[in-house]
């Protein structure tokens, strides 16, 4: 959760609630991987944690994009 504090805050304001949440989420859930490995858990656990945190940025990235301002001033 550390890395979300150095999140931009005018872009924080720009993003839906719904990216926020997911982010958050996805802060915790790797926090809790971490944690998990710090208290040994199996090669196995790790690697099904992992692939659930992949698919949750999957889906987050596949439904939200920015777009980039292509109008030149």
């Amino acid at each position: 959760m550390d890395a979300a504090a150095d999140a931009n805050p005018q872009l924080m304001l720009k993003l839906p609630l719904a990216v926020k949440q997911l982010g958050m989420s996805v802060h915790q859930g790797f926090d809790d991987l971490a944690q998990a490995a710090q208290h040994g858990a199996t090669r196995e656990e790790l690697l099904q944690r992992l692939s659930t945190q992949l698919n949750v940025c999957k889906s987050c990235h596949a439904g939200y994009r920015l777009q980039a301002d292509t109008e030149k001033p």
